[in-house]
This record gives structure tokens, C-alpha cells and sequence, in this order.
């Protein structure tokens, strides 16, 4: 039993670091939707670099800030490398799924 669980933990651990991005400060939740929108929308696999970024903050009345983002993305695998941009947002509101606050949406994709 206990090697059941160690290997469940190893897997889930190997998941989490692999929806990670290289060089990234980005939170863990929004890494993972860059990863998982690049892998899906231009079938890049391996591991995945930020190149650069760009922030745009857009201030909302009342103390609302939201973020916008552009971030290149370099995706390394055993058949070469090949680049990515991804646009994505982060909007200041209730993630009810999570119960906490902020949510991130990709917006756009862009497969190089």
C-alpha cells in the first residue's frame, strides 16, 4: 500500500512540474494554462522556456487591477525547438472552482 502511494505521488508530482515553465514567475495556475493551451492548439510537447514577457495593468475602478499578458515561449524537445506566443489575461474576480480570488484566461495562441 505504501508503494501504491508513493508511486501515486511521484506521478502527480511529475504532472505538476511538467505543466511548468523554465525561468517563469508566473503563477503555478497560470504556467499551467499556457502549457496546456500551447500543447493543445500547436501540438508542441517537451520542455517548455520563457523567452520574455510583457505586462500591461489595467486599473479598474475601485481598486480593481487587472493584468494582461504576452509572453514568448520557447518549447525544447528531442525534435528541435520551436517558439510560441501566448496572450492571456488575469482578471480580478472569484474563481468559484478554486474559491479564491483571480482567474486566468488564455486569449490567443500563436504557434511558430
Amino acid at each position: 500500500m505504501k508503494l501504491l502511494i508513493t508511486i501515486l505521488t511521484l506521478g502527480l508530482n511529475f504532472t505538476l512540474l511538467a505543466n511548468q515553465i523554465t525561468h517563469s514567475t508566473y503563477d503555478l495556475r497560470h504556467q499551467e494554462k499556457i502549457t496546456q493551451a500551447i500543447s493543445n492548439k500547436c501540438n508542441y510537447f517537451g520542455n517548455f522556456f520563457e523567452e520574455s514577457k510583457t505586462i500591461n495593468t489595467i486599473k479598474i475602478d475601485q481598486g480593481i487591477t487587472d493584468y494582461q499578458f504576452t509572453t514568448v515561449i520557447k518549447i525544447v524537445s528531442t525534435n528541435g525547438s520551436r517558439h510560441a506566443i501566448a496572450h492571456s489575461e488575469y482578471l480580478d474576480q472569484y474563481d468559484t472552482n478554486l474559491k479564491t480570488w483571480g482567474v486566468y484566461y488564455i486569449t490567443d495562441i500563436e504557434c511558430q
